[in-house]
């Protein structure tokens, strides 16, 4: 025969799984954060807006990332991110201040697994919401008060997958800048990027990033399918953990001139070189 303490127990864990289906079912759905500015990017002043799905506790999320305060810019290095992972409810309810009112909130505990729906995230932190169920929508908290700035509320609106988001232009696969630098010939001052899976626009913006006129050094820039054949080693780098890369390639005499390329490759870019 059961204890008194072993039913007590039993209708606790039944309680609590009761509260957490309960929950699960309160917060299926789409949900939205409005346009305001994001501090994760300073310094660069940035601004977001968040959709957010959630469903039989998987979450898939698309950011938007502008660069003014009324959303109407997209940021040129990456005007958007996706992330797909897994939420759960926690047993544990918490007392969070909401305005000049404490609301007793249910805490959601998401992880992401992966960087705009296919390149594994291998630091996977954990992030805490909260649920409250009387203003029904959604907060981010910063100890034991709620920022309102980031709430979501319950949308319509559709989270894109990354076929939606990244439509690449299969002819634009490299960009090639040349140096007018003196005492060297122009095959010589080439450098080339070969994109590999950078989505176009971000993969334009590194490309522009790269040639900034310095002084009065002139730059050429043209996008094509490959690189300049005499260019023929290079080194294998880009945004790693989020599953982007691009090769640079360069010239058996700039390799020459510069003893530090391999170097700079593997330690500064943190990528791999592939001599040839």
């Amino acid at each position: 025969m059961q204890t008194v303490l072993q039913k007590l127990t039993v209708l606790i864990i039944l309680f609590s799984s009761q509260i957490v289906s309960a929950v699960n079912s309160a917060i299926d759905g789409s949900w939205e954060k409005a346009c305001g500015y994001e501090p994760v990017y300073e310094p660069t002043k940035l601004y977001t807006t968040i959709k957010a799905k959630l469903k039989k506790n998987r979450i898939t999320l698309e950011r938007n990332i502008y660069t003014n305060s009324n959303c109407k810019s997209p940021w040129s290095m990456m005007p958007t991110a996706l992330h797909k992972g897994t939420y759960r409810i926690l047993d544990k309810e918490k007392n969070i201040k909401i305005g000049n009112k404490k609301r007793r909130v249910v805490q959601i505990e998401i992880s992401f697994t992966h960087f705009n729906n296919s390149a594994i995230i291998k630091d996977k932190k954990k992030i805490h919401v909260f649920y409250d169920a009387v203003s029904d929508q959604v907060y981010v908290a910063e100890g034991d008060s709620i920022t309102k700035q980031i709430s979501f509320k319950r949308t319509t609106a559709k989270v894109r997958t990354a076929d939606e988001v990244f439509k690449r232009n299969k002819n634009i696969l490299t960009c090639t800048m040349s140096f007018d630098i003196p005492n060297m010939n122009e095959a010589d001052s080439t450098w080339c990027l070969k994109n590999i899976n950078f989505p176009e626009k971000q993969f334009k913006a590194l490309c522009e990033a790269e040639t900034v006129q310095v002084g009065d050094t002139k730059v050429k820039r043209s996008y094509g399918e490959r690189c300049p054949l005499h260019l023929v080693s290079y080194c294998d780098y880009g945004l790693r953990p989020f599953g982007y890369t691009m090769h640079r390639y360069y010239s058996k005499e700039q390799i020459r001139l510069a003893h530090g390329t391999k170097k700079a490759c593997e330690t500064t870019l943190r990528g791999k070189w592939h001599e040839r």
